[in-house]
C-alpha cells in the first residue's frame, strides 16, 4: 500500500487519459463514425451505391416466377459443376469489391460452358474489367476511339429489354465486345451486352449504377434492372433458352468488410446500449487500474512481516503437498503448550475449561484432537481437510487462553 506523506496527491497523468477515453466513448451518443456492416456497395448496404433495394426486388418479383434468390458466400473456385445446376442458375457479380483471380475465372468459365449464366457489372468508380479467354472488356470513356462510338444525340437510353420507359443512366465506361449482342446503349456507347459461351452466356454491364439503391428510385429503372435477368430473351434474339430457377448474388468478393453481427450492435436500435456497455467496461478497467479514495495508513511492520511469513509458509506447503506435516506440527505445538503429554489420564483437567469456553462437552474436544491425530497418519491428506483440521485446532488453542475480563480470566 502507498504510504501517506502529508502532501495532497496529484492526479496521475494516466487518469487524465482514462477520463478522455471515457468521455470520448460517451460522446458517441451524439456523433458516431460510420461502421455500417459490409461495404457501401454490397447487397446489405442502404447507402446510395448499395444493392439492398435490388436484392429485395429480386426476392419479391422472383418469387412470382418461381426463382430461388439468395446471397452466395461460397468461393468462386468451388462453384458446383453440375450441368443441371448450371443450366438453371444465374450468378450476379454486381460491382465486385476485388478483381477475380485467374483460378476464379477458370472455374466460372467452366461452369458457364455447362449452361450457367453470369452477370458481371463493373464498379462505377473502377471502370476497367476484362474476362480472360473472351473478347469482352469494360473500358473507361477516355480510352474510347471513333470506332467504339456511333452518333447519338437523343440523350436517352436505347434498349431492347423493355419497350418504353422513363430511364436514367450514368456511366464513365463502355463495353468493348465485338462478338456480343448489345442490350443497352447510351450516348453512342454499348453499356450492356450478352454473349454466348458454350451452353451458357455472359452478360456484361459497363457500370453497376443500374443496380444501385439510388438508381432504383428512378421511375422505370427497376423494370430495366430486373429485365436484365429475365429468362425470356427470345424477343431480342438472345441465346439463352434455359429457364432460370435460381439467382445468386455473390458476396464472397465483398467479404473483407465489417462482420454483420458486429455491425448490428452499432446500428441505431442497439447503438446506445452498446455504447453504455463500452463506458461501463472502461470505468471498470479504470477502477482496477488505480486507487480511488484516500491513501490508507501504512500497516504495522510487525504484522506485515507475520502475514508475509504466513503466506510464504502456506505457499510452500501447498507446492510441496505437505498438508499432513503442517497438521502434525500444529498438533504437536498445541499438545506441548497445553502440556497434555505430562498429564496421562488427567487430560480432562486441562480440556474442561477449554470445553466450557467453547460451549461444548469435553468429549467433543477430545474427539477433535483424536481426529487431528488420525489426519496426520493419512498418507495423502487433502488440502481442504488439512485446512479444516487446523481451523478447529486453532479454536481450541484460542480457547485455552482466557480473555481479560472473562470469569476465569486473569
Amino acid at each position: 500500500m502507498p504510504t501517506s506523506t502529508g502532501k495532497t496527491p496529484s492526479f496521475p497523468r494516466s487518469s487524465w487519459l482514462w477520463l478522455v477515453v471515457v468521455l470520448g466513448v460517451a460522446s458517441m451518443h451524439f456523433w458516431f463514425p460510420n461502421f455500417s456492416p459490409g461495404s457501401d456497395y454490397d447487397s446489405y448496404s442502404t447507402k446510395a451505391e448499395g444493392k439492398l433495394a435490388f436484392y429485395r426486388l429480386l426476392r419479391e418479383e422472383g418469387e412470382k416466377l418461381g426463382w430461388k434468390v439468395k446471397r452466395s458466400f461460397s468461393s468462386l473456385t468451388k462453384r458446383e459443376q453440375s450441368t443441371g445446376f448450371a443450366r438453371g442458375s444465374l450468378l450476379a457479380l454486381l460491382g465486385p469489391g476485388r478483381e477475380l483471380t485467374a483460378d476464379e475465372w477458370d472455374a466460372l468459365l467452366t461452369w458457364i460452358r455447362q449452361g450457367g449464366t453470369l452477370l458481371v457489372a463493373a464498379r462505377d468508380d473502377s471502370p476497367g474489367l476484362s474476362i480472360p479467354g473472351l473478347d469482352m472488356h469494360v473500358r473507361p470513356l477516355e480510352d474510347a476511339t471513333a470506332a467504339d462510338r456511333y452518333e447519338d444525340t437523343t440523350g436517352v437510353v436505347h434498349t431492347s429489354l423493355i419497350e418504353f420507359g422513363d430511364l436514367y443512366w450514368e456511366s464513365s465506361a463502355f463495353v468493348d465486345a465485338p462478338n456480343s449482342q448489345a442490350l443497352i446503349e447510351y450516348s453512342g456507347y454499348k453499356q450492356a451486352v450478352v454473349q454466348e459461351v458454350g451452353r451458357g452466356q455472359v452478360i456484361l454491364v459497363a457500370t453497376d449504377f443500374l443496380f444501385w439503391n439510388q438508381s432504383l428510385a428512378w421511375d422505370d429503372n427497376p423494370i430495366l434492372a430486373f429485365a436484365v435477368l429475365k429468362t425470356d430473351r427470345h424477343d431480342y434474339n438472345a441465346v439463352n433458352s434455359h429457364p432460370i430457377k435460381r439467382v445468386m448474388l455473390d458476396e464472397s468478393l465483398n467479404a473483407s468488410s465489417t462482420p454483420k453481427v458486429v455491425g448490428l450492435l452499432l446500428e441505431p436500435p442497439l447503438r446506445s446500449v452498446t455504447i453504455q456497455v463500452f463506458v461501463l467496461v472502461l470505468l471498470f478497467a479504470w477502477w482496477r487500474n488505480r486507487r480511488f479514495g484516500p491513501i490508507e495508513p501504512e500497516a504495522s511492520a510487525v504484522r506485515r512481516n507475520l502475514v508475509d511469513h504466513t503466506d510464504t509458509v502456506g505457499s510452500h506447503a501447498w507446492k510441496a503437498r505437505s498438508s499432513g506435516r503442517m497438521v502434525e506440527a500444529y498438533l504437536s505445538h498445541l499438545r506441548q503448550e497445553l502440556k497434555l503429554g505430562t498429564m496421562h489420564g488427567h487430560e480432562d483437567r486441562v480440556l474442561e475449561p477449554i470445553a466450557r469456553r467453547l460451549n461444548r462437552p469435553v468429549s467433543k474436544v477430545q474427539r477433535l484432537l483424536e481426529q487431528a491425530e488420525k489426519a496426520t497418519q493419512m498418507p495423502k491428506l487433502p488440502r481442504k481437510t488439512a485446512a479444516e483440521v487446523i481451523r478447529r485446532l486453532a479454536m481450541i488453542h484460542r480457547a485455552s487462553r482466557p480473555q481479560v475480563g472473562s470469569p476465569d480470566g486473569e
